[in-house]
């Protein structure tokens, strides 16, 4: 059997179970069901595809001291759920059997449950049905007949009975094979459908079993990989399908966008970032225009630009001394960078870290790191220059970060960021 699909009841119960979607790659379907009901009543009935027309059952039963009975109903019952005034702990357990759902005969199944409290409460049921309906089974769905609720805590698990009947699977079929990031890798298998495989790599020879599509992890950094995928039945494990196509694993970074200044510019934008990954970095070097000292480099997020969007703490030095510094009413970032006084080929670098940008729950902490140094090349001020920015968001409150803007901070006499200022954007998995 395979596990397709499992419902746990959440709080406040529920009105009913839908298992739907149901794939049609099986020969019959098994429900296991622990549960219980908030009425006196306890009884479930089961519709096919939406529908109840043409049902009947037949039940065989003995409890609570009772000796045991019989009886026919024009409806397909199953299960006996424990009742309120039961042990609220006390979950009965049942299993419904449905053979050959995919075929155009009327619907048969099978219940057995029962039902202890250590008390007075024991029950025992038999229940076997019959339904006019010749459509094949694509959903299920699980109800109380008489009460009007299915309690917290009920689950309702499906299983498939592999269709393969005594034969070895057929080897797979890889649709697609995609880095995640981290040495994780995922692969996906379009034939035969829904059943397990195991996926091998190459080189390494990594494995990782489970249902389509399936993630292998371990996978070293900078290293292409193929991937080989062997279904696994019951009666035996298919040949090796095709290998897949190549796929490069990189360190959890991917270089989402690049930005050079072919010409002075005020500012560069990375706008509509995608949300898929855990953490945002840029990567900057850069330079200023202005002739008689060192420019700034700010960045803003989502548009937000003016003061009092942020709020800034700094640490910087210059060689000889270090200072710290604090403000409310930022307008992002703030970092020297050389400028135009410095010697022509002197940049300065910088990484800027937005850590868990696409969660809504938070508001936004970015970390900046960076500096240059001039080798004794004056600008008519400083020399070299080192810093570390934390920042916090205020206006932007807890929206994710779908644009970054460095703008450059510009002194009198500047014109913004020299020609060859370039910066990276990454995704970071």
């Amino acid at each position: 059997m395979t596990k397709l699909a499992t419902t746990t009841v959440g709080s406040g119960g529920a009105s009913s179970v839908t298992f739907s979607a149901i794939p049609q790659t099986y020969t019959d379907l098994v429900i296991k069901t622990s549960s219980r009901t908030n009425g006196t009543n306890g009884t479930y009935f089961v519709n096919f595809n939406g529908s109840n027309l043409g049902s009947t059952a037949l039940r065989l039963f003995a409890g609570n001291g009772v000796g045991g009975a019989s009886g026919s109903f024009a409806n397909s019952y199953f299960d006996y759920g424990n009742l309120s005034s039961s042990t609220s702990n006390t979950f009965s357990n049942s299993e419904l059997y449905i053979p050959n759902y995919t075929s155009n005969n009327f619907k048969s199944l099978s219940g057995d449950t029962v039902l202890e409290d250590n008390g007075t409460n024991w029950e025992l049921f038999l229940t076997a049905g019959i339904k006019q309906n010749t459509n094949p089974i694509t959903s299920i769905t699980i109800a109380p007949v008489i009460d009007t609720l299915i309690q917290q805590y009920s689950e309702f698990t499906l299983y498939g009975v592999y269709a393969g009947g005594t034969t070895t699977p057929s080897a797979p079929t890889i649709a697609s094979a995609t880095d995640l990031g981290g040495g994780t890798a995922q692969v996906t298998i379009s034939s035969p459908a829904a059943i397990p495989y195991t996926v091998t790599s190459s080189p390494g020879g990594i494995t990782a079993t489970g249902m389509s599509p399936i993630q292998i992890s371990g996978l070293s950094p900078q290293t292409s990989y193929t991937f080989t995928a062997q279904a696994v039945a019951p009666f035996g494990v298919s040949a090796a399908s095709s290998a897949s196509s190549s796929v490069s694993m990189y360190n959890g970074m991917t270089a989402l966008a690049t930005v050079t200044l072919g010409s002075s510019a005020s500012s560069i934008t990375f706008s509509s970032i995608p949300s898929g990954y855990s953490h945002l970095q840029i990567r900057y070097f850069a330079r200023g225009t202005t002739t008689n000292r060192s420019e700034s480099v700010l960045w803003q997020m989502n548009g937000y630009s003016t003061n009092g969007n942020y709020t800034r703490h700094s640490l910087w030095g210059e060689g000889g001394t270090a200072s710290s510094g604090a403000d409310t009413n930022s307008n992002g970032g703030l970092l020297q960078m050389p400028s135009g006084g410095t010697a022509s080929n002197i940049f300065g670098v910088g990484i800027i870290d937005v850590l868990d940008y696409a969660n809504t729950n938070k508001n936004k902490t970015i970390r900046t790191i960076g500096g240059y140094d001039s080798n004794g090349s004056s600008n008519g001020q400083d020399y070299q220059y080192v810093g570390l920015v934390s920042n916090l968001a205020i206006t932007q409150g807890t929206a994710a970060t779908t644009s970054f803007t460095l703008a450059c901070y510009v002194y009198a006499g500047g014109s913004g960021f020299a020609t060859g200022t370039t910066a990276v954007l990454y995704g970071v998995k």
